[in-house]
């Protein structure tokens, strides 16, 4: 498939979207952790406060700051009483663990012949807040009986629960950038893949274009001196002649399979599809490959068991596709070359079944025997030229024409590759 700039818009589109999608659900995580920190936190407090009432009431006993029997006024000891009671909030908080700033006030409930604010400022604030009554001791006023409320307010409780989450908050934002990190390098590798692999696929075109000119012109020169007499009555002169042709052809032969592939990688090729003997083709290959047969003492069977060998094909395609494996085929052997070539037909599809009695393949080299420039690893002994491209391309192609290509091989006992085509 070509990388165009249409799939680089969807790509960071996608990634835009799951980031924007991952971080909403973090911050609702948050929330919901904040939320149960919040209540943590509450419960805290309220558990400072239960620990305060005693003390207080306590404290004020003890203390004596004023004199329950007086009907008609009430005597605090302000100074003693505002010591008394930080040094007893700062106990408790210590005790809790709960280090945070606080505002203090005591003050009448109904007479109002008290009231006491560490912070003055923050009067309202206080009254707001949490309070309770110190129990254990009343007394009488002219209006009536009274009592002691104590106000307390933490101003900075938000900083509390926002410090007993700060390592989830930290490892969360750590997790989202060092996300956003590797989404942004490995969108950066993506283009910068497509950026080489472009370069490469003009490097090949224009290399290979280039060298076809040479070999042509090698080639006619050759054709040209096999009309002269001169050589023609010299058998050495023509058994060189016969090699530069042979080698010629194998040269374009690589060049043609590299321009194919490149041709496959940037997508922007057209299939000339018609109606198209299998049994032809075949054919055709077959003779390609009589003069090497020959010479190894091999041959190639052709068993056409389909009645109907016609299907909807791309002919110079089709043709390239079983000439690559009839040229494996070839290639990978230890002994004389047997190949079968046979044709299958279903309801809705032909098979051309192309088999060998050759070296065969591992399990782990079919893995990967169809990637581009693959070639199973030999060491430093390499028999078999080429560049690793005929499967690729075959692959590529069948799957072009809708089709596909199967693959049963075992070591040292050969290969079979299945072209399935679909008809219509």
């Amino acid at each position: 498939m070509i990388f165009t700039k249409s799939h680089s818009i969807i790509i960071i589109g996608l990634v835009l979207i799951s980031l924007t999608g991952l971080s909403f659900i973090q911050l609702n995580w948050l929330n919901g952790a904040k939320a149960i920190q919040e209540e943590k936190v509450q419960d805290r407090l309220d558990k400072v406060i239960e620990e305060l009432k005693p003390s207080f009431t306590h404290q004020m006993l003890k203390g004596g700051y004023f004199n329950s029997t007086c009907s008609e006024g009430l005597t605090i000891k302000t100074k003693q009483l505002i010591a008394d009671a930080e040094r007893i909030m700062d106990s408790v908080l210590r005790v809790r663990n709960v280090l945070m700033p606080y505002e203090l006030g005591i003050t009448t409930c109904q007479s109002n012949q008290f009231s006491w604010f560490s912070d003055p400022a923050f009067e309202d604030e206080i009254r707001n807040a949490r309070q309770f009554k110190l129990d254990g001791y009343e007394f009488s006023t002219p209006v009536g009986r009274d009592h002691l409320h104590f106000y307390t307010l933490f101003s900075q409780q938000d900083k509390l629960i926002f410090r007993e989450m700060s390592l989830a908050i930290g490892s969360s934002v750590l997790f989202m950038l060092l996300l956003t990190a590797v989404i942004v390098y490995m969108l950066y590798t993506i283009f910068r893949q497509k950026k080489l692999t472009a370069m490469k696929n003009d490097f090949i075109n224009n290399l290979t274009h280039e060298f076809k000119t040479p070999i042509a012109s090698i080639s006619l020169a050759a054709k040209t001196m096999n009309r002269l007499e001169v050589v023609r009555q010299s058998p050495k002169a023509l058994d060189y002649l016969n090699l530069i042709n042979q080698e010629g052809k194998r040269l374009e032969n690589h060049i043609d399979k590299v321009l194919q592939m490149a041709t496959l990688d940037r997508g922007n090729f057209d299939l000339d599809k018609t109606a198209v003997d299998v049994h032809q083709t075949i054919k055709r290959v077959r003779e390609s490959f009589s003069v090497l047969l020959e010479k190894k003492g091999g041959r190639i069977i052709l068993i056409p068991k389909a009645i109907n060998g016609t299907i909807q094909a791309d002919g110079i395609h089709l043709f390239n596709i079983v000439y690559n494996l009839v040229d494996n085929a070839i290639k990978y052997h230890d002994k004389v070359p047997m190949i079968r070539i046979s044709t299958e037909e279903e309801k809705a599809s032909l098979s051309i079944v192309i088999s060998d009695n050759g070296l065969g393949m591992s399990k782990e080299v079919q893995k990967q025997v169809f990637d581009q420039f693959y070639r199973e690893k030999t060491g430093n002994v390499h028999d078999v030229k080429g560049f690793g491209l005929g499967l690729a391309y075959v692959k590529k192609m069948m799957e072009a024409h809708g089709g596909r290509v199967e693959l049963d091989s075992q070591q040292g006992r050969g290969t079979t590759f299945r072209l399935i085509f679909k008809r219509g």
